[in-house]
């Protein structure tokens, strides 16, 4: 559902460096998570249907540790924490990763990973970046339908999507995301 890494798509090996980092497993489980020296999530069991998923990834300090946490349709799943840095943080690439994508990402080395990029069988309608962590009144509320402000970086909706020309816009500063390639 959302990944980040070094290297553009359709690059078999994405510059080394890639983080499948919300997605569900060919298990109907969702995973968050990051690497850390290893394959450091956290998982769910998921229905087919609509959801709604939050993954937060945060620093106690410069210095670790650090923690993610999921959500899934507004209630707290767990969260789980290394003492390790996370690529999110700058670890193994240092801070290059200026591919972000919505609906697919690169699996190599991942569970069931197929050294190639995956891609969501679905419809992804909200998208949302914070740039704090959000209580669980936060969640709760963007679950019941509530578009939380404080803190809100962009927020792209499916409808926000022009297929003529690729690109989507967001609602909050008028940010413009890359062309998507399908």
């Amino acid at each position: 559902l959302l990944s980040f890494q070094a290297g553009p798509y359709p690059n078999s090996y994405p510059g080394g460096c890639w983080t499948p980092w919300l997605y569900v497993g060919t298990n109907s489980y969702l995973y968050a998570g990051d690497w850390a020296g290893y394959i450091w999530q956290v998982s769910t069991p998921i229905s087919p249907g609509w959801h709604m998923a939050v993954v937060e990834e945060w620093a106690a300090s410069t210095t670790g540790p650090y923690y993610v946490a999921l959500y899934l349709d507004g209630n707290y799943v767990r969260q789980s924490s290394t003492t390790n840095l996370p690529q999110l943080f700058g670890g193994n690439c240092g801070n290059s990763y200026p591919y972000n994508y919505v609906g697919s990402g690169y699996s190599h080395g991942w569970p069931s990973g197929n050294d190639n990029y995956f891609f969501f069988n679905g419809a992804i309608a909200f998208v949302a970046l914070y740039n704090r962590v959000l209580t669980t009144g936060d969640v709760l509320a963007i679950y019941q339908g509530n578009l939380v402000s404080s803190g809100l970086v962009a927020v792209w909706y499916g409808d926000d999507y022009n297929p003529t020309n690729g690109y989507w816009i967001s609602r909050v500063g008028g940010y413009t995301g890359a062309p998507l390639t399908s």
